[in-house]
């Protein structure tokens, strides 16, 4: 159950396209690390709980609207025979849902890595009506009451 919490901060360094509103600390008390780059173009801030389900949330900006079809294929395809960090993955059938206000493809993904047994919602979205159209990847725990307010919370402009 989602606690009320005080110590919500903003991360700015993806404005004028995303405020995001994120807790300083979980509500057990465990810092909240923020891992941000850039790179071929795109820019990705990664908020993340040492216990990684408490908050794992991940936001990547592309410059350009992205071909989310062959996107989700290139996806599996890391997750599935790429990524040898992770073990028993089971990634479901993309499906089209409304996230930040328009549609979305999402799939669900599980795993085991070294710390246990996670799950994932990836979504991807494009911003077309914008003068300089862009894309959207959001990844997160969807088993984790604040991880949802985070995205509840999430600002998106143009």
């Amino acid at each position: 159950m989602f606690r009320p919490m005080a110590d919500w901060v903003t991360y700015e360094a993806l404005a004028p396209r995303i405020l995001l509103h994120h807790p300083a600390t979980t509500q057990d008390g465990q810092p909240i690390k923020i891992d941000a780059d850039g790179r071929f173009g795109r820019q990705r801030v990664h908020l993340i709980a040492p216990d990684r389900s408490e908050v794992y949330f991940e936001l990547v900006v592309y410059p350009d609207p992205l071909d989310i079809e062959r996107v989700l294929v290139g996806q599996r395809s890391f997750l599935v025979e790429q990524d040898e960090t992770k073990t028993d993955v089971v990634m479901s059938e993309p499906r089209t849902a409304q996230l930040l206000g328009r549609p979305a493809r999402q799939v669900d993904v599980e795993f085991t890595d070294h710390d246990g047994r996670f799950s994932r919602l990836f979504s991807f979205l494009n911003f077309q009506e914008s003068a300089e159209p862009w894309g959207l990847r959001v990844i997160y725990d969807p088993t984790s009451p604040v991880n949802g307010e985070i995205l509840s919370r999430l600002e998106v402009g143009p």
